[in-house]
């Protein structure tokens, strides 16, 4: 009774097909499923559970059917996986474990349409299935025959394999020629979708020959249809997407909007459950040109995507409470945000430019909120704003400055406001000289695979290895940003009306420069800074609202040397850390700034964290089981998959809280610790704390370098040697799981160095022990350990009610 999961196994030549498992549980395709059919398969769980029949439930997007009819539809779903972005050395694969963080769903009338639509959600910056260029060679070639030459390379070793690149490839293996038995032996794929794709490479061929004045309205009717997009066409005729847009509307080549009403449209849908087509003739909703429309997230991106998620709800939430009419645009199944009881009108739709204009001349909304789907929507909310669409908050010419490094850099040196060293270049040979002049370790962002790759290059020949696999060039440049190593980094979220502050809360990092801040472990109130650091800080935060005249929510990240403060970045949007404030003080920072968007009274709250009688710290939750041989380490690129928050009377009780809920086992006095603590920095930072476990009666193993340093302190230790052919091995102890926590600072932060650094932290996260990376969460530990001799249990009012002057 209840949930129920079956998967089955289809065999690829014959009809034969096997029960792979059986679960009696739901999972992320019941998700999807529910989003697909608008049945919703955990609401109908629950019910019968309680005893509840079938025809005493009511179908929720009908009303007037029950749960016994079964869903039927006129449309075709399909769903994309979405893959943690590739690093330019990285490569993902497909296999029997999930390695995928999260999915996107697109509707259509036809496949084509709805595969062409899936790829854009999951990767925004390419145009449709013929992303080969972008997703997989990705690099410049001297000349035609060294480009032929890795093209076939490429093609052959992605057909026969399984990463997320794969359908790139096929589609350009049909538009070299290849015939589809070829590439069905190679790839297995059914040739029934081979078929479609090859349609698809016709269409392209036949928009190559033409040019947009002779383009008539049959053929580009037809790539409509078939899920072409402007940018797509434009590409292929030679032309821009704004020319094609008004090309096609000229022709009266217009989408449809259709509603998922669950039965095959056999009663009428009570709920505004929709997509567009170009496969209609007609609107099956009439348009109130009275609401505001809300933009999500689109695909998950890692390690963010349920602060966004959550962020839109509260959105939603405050519109509905204000008395606004709801509209939201957006195409994640897993979301909150995406069930049909959340707003008035939902469009499951992409995000792109294109769309959210056709969505926008249709319902002509009362304005646009771009500010809580993340940063996906930058450059969207800019292009919008070009068109004449009203987006709600700060102008969007101000956003353009905030999220430009260039210009932004010009700002705060204008309001002589300290920052990081920072170059752009669009050419190897500057990028190289800049980064000699400016030392290193040096923070890069590059382009690679549609999307800013971000590492740090330790070395010359690091730059130079990151730089060979990037193609430089107007468009698509690289920055490199001074690494402050050793600096402390804050985040400062707030809401601001018409560039005042209302309301802030200052979070401090525990881990130093070089942690994404999705990643780091986040302490609020900040509980290690100068009084004078923290005025410093809201001073420099309040002069760049000012200056960019914030309205609506802002997240200002910066880096702390002793008491000065370097502002490194100022994002206009929903943040990793604001779901996180919002909790510690329960104050709602995104209903105070969606009022401010509506111009509604909004009254401060008096925040004192000098005051608070409790401190709350975020951590990080990572899949690394679920990607096997990754290395299990965090860094400055976004790693998590998810968040947790712990309170306490103090921050090493929280700590330890917030560790046990990621799934850490806080290890027992009596407990076998394994050190490796990298460089000679580390091992002195970390002198006090081994004293203090040596103290604490934990029995203290190191390798070989380890041991021999602490040794030299005077700190009994053991040593257990890298080496696999000296006794005894630390691999052996940690394979025989006679270790019950590793503290490994990895000597180098390149992803790809596969040292016996590497090995030794995979081996232990394989076989669950829990490991420590980082320097300072280490130490913290290690405080924790001694400061907290039990833990206790509070509800979050609890807490709350232990400071009087927050809302309770």
């Amino acid at each position: 009774i209840g949930e129920c999961n079956i998967r089955f196994a289809l065999h690829p030549g014959s009809e034969t097909f096997y029960v792979a498992g059986v679960h009696t549980h739901l999972s992320r395709s019941s998700a999807l499923a529910s989003k697909a059919t608008g049945y919703s398969l955990a609401y109908v769980a629950a019910k019968l559970a309680l005893q509840k029949s079938l025809p005493e439930l009511r179908n929720s997007i009908t009303i007037k059917t029950t749960a016994c009819f079964e869903p039927s539809l006129d449309y075709c779903c399909v769903k994309v996986p979405c893959w943690k972005p590739l690093s330019p050395l990285g490569q993902d694969k497909a296999k029997a474990a999930m390695t995928t963080y999260g999915e996107v769903m697109a509707i259509g009338r036809r496949f084509p349409e709805a595969i062409q639509k899936a790829i854009r959600m999951a990767y925004p910056n390419v145009c449709g299935l013929e992303g080969f260029e972008d997703m997989v060679l990705n690099r410049s070639y001297s000349n035609e025959e060294e480009k032929k030459e890795a093209v076939n390379k490429c093609l052959e070793e992605e057909l026969s394999g399984s990463s997320n690149r794969r359908i790139f490839t096929i589609f350009e293996a049909l538009r070299q020629g290849w015939s589809i038995d070829t590439i069905y032996d190679m790839s297995k794929l059914d040739r029934w979708f081979l078929q479609q794709f090859r349609h698809l490479c016709e269409i392209c061929s036949e928009l190559e020959k033409t040019t947009l004045s002779d383009l008539s309205q049959k053929t580009l009717l037809e790539a409509k249809e078939c899920g072409f997009c402007d940018k797509h066409i434009a590409k292929l005729v030679g032309s821009t997407e704004l020319e094609v847009r008004n090309y096609r509307k000229s022709l009266g080549v217009l989408p449809h909007v259709r509603q998922m009403d669950t039965c095959g449209a056999e009663f009428p849908a009570m709920v505004d459950y929709l997509y567009m087509t170009y496969n209609g003739q007609r609107h099956d909703v009439e348009f109130n040109k009275d609401s505001y429309v809300v933009l999500g997230s689109g695909g998950d991106t890692i390690g963010s995507h349920m602060g966004y998620d959550w962020s839109v709800v509260q959105c939603l939430d405050t519109l509905k409470r204000e008395g606004c009419k709801t509209t939201l645009v957006n195409c994640n199944p897993l979301t909150v945000c995406t069930d049909t009881d959340r707003c008035d009108r939902l469009y499951f739709e992409e995000l792109s430019t294109e769309r959210l204009l056709d969505i926008c001349e249709l319902e002509n909304p009362l304005g646009v909120l771009v500010s809580f789907g993340g940063e996906t929507l930058v450059d969207t909310a800019v292009q919008l704003a070009s068109q004449g669409v009203r987006t709600m908050g700060t102008m969007a010419e101000n956003r353009a400055i905030a999220y430009n490094h260039n210009k932004f850099s010009s700002l705060l040196s204008s309001l002589n406001i300290l920052q990081p060293k920072v170059g752009e270049f669009n050419n190897v040979d500057d990028a190289l000289k800049y980064a000699s002049e400016l030392g290193f370790p040096c923070l890069l962002k590059l382009p690679f695979s549609g999307h800013m790759s971000i590492a740090v290059a330790n070395t010359y020949a690091d730059l130079q290895k990151y730089l060979s696999h990037c193609t430089l060039d107007e468009k698509h440049r690289i920055y490199l940003m001074e690494f402050m190593g050793g600096a402390q980094e804050l985040e400062i979220d707030g809401v601001a009306r018409n560039g005042e502050i209302i309301n802030y809360a200052i979070a401090e990092h525990v881990e130093r420069v070089g942690v994404n801040a999705g990643d780091a472990t986040l302490v609020m109130p900040a509980q290690q800074l100068y009084v004078e650091t923290m005025k410093q800080a809201t001073k420099t935060a309040k002069t760049v609202v000012r200056a960019l005249n914030i309205n609506g929510l802002f997240t200002l990240r910066v880096m702390v040397t002793e008491i000065s403060v370097y502002v490194v970045q100022c994002l206009l949007q929903a943040s990793y850390s604001l779901p996180f404030a919002s909790k510690v003080f329960n104050v709602d920072f995104v209903g105070m700034a969606t009022r401010c968007m509506l111009g509604k009274p909004v009254h401060p709250v008096n925040i004192n964290p000098h005051e608070l009688e409790y401190v709350a710290i975020k951590a990080s939750v990572f899949s690394f089981g679920n990607l096997p041989s990754t290395e299990p380490l965090f860094g400055i690129r976004t790693a998590s998959t998810g968040q947790v928050a712990c309170f306490g009377e103090d921050m090493y009780e929280s700590f330890q809280k917030a560790l046990i809920a990621t799934g850490f086992s806080i290890p027992k006095p009596g407990s076998k610790i394994l050190l490796s603590t990298g460089p000679l920095e580390s091992k002195l930072a970390m002198l006090e704390a081994v004293q203090t476990l040596h103290a604490m009666g934990y029995k203290l193993y190191g390798t070989d370098g380890t041991a021999q340093f602490y040794q030299q302190n005077d700190i009994p230790i053991e040593v257990l040697h890298k080496s696999s052919d000296r006794k005894p091995n630390a691999l052996d102890w940690v394979k025989s799981k006679q270790i019950d926590l590793l503290v490994n600072i990895p000597i180098s932060t390149d992803p790809h160095d596969v040292g016996s650094g590497y090995v030794l932290r995979r081996t232990a996260h394989d076989y669950n022990i829990s490991i420590i990376t980082n320097t300072q969460c280490a130490v913290l530990l290690v405080e924790s350990l001694r400061r907290v001799q039990y833990l206790q249990s509070k509800t979050w009012s609890e807490y709350l009610a232990m400071t009087p002057f927050l809302p309770q």
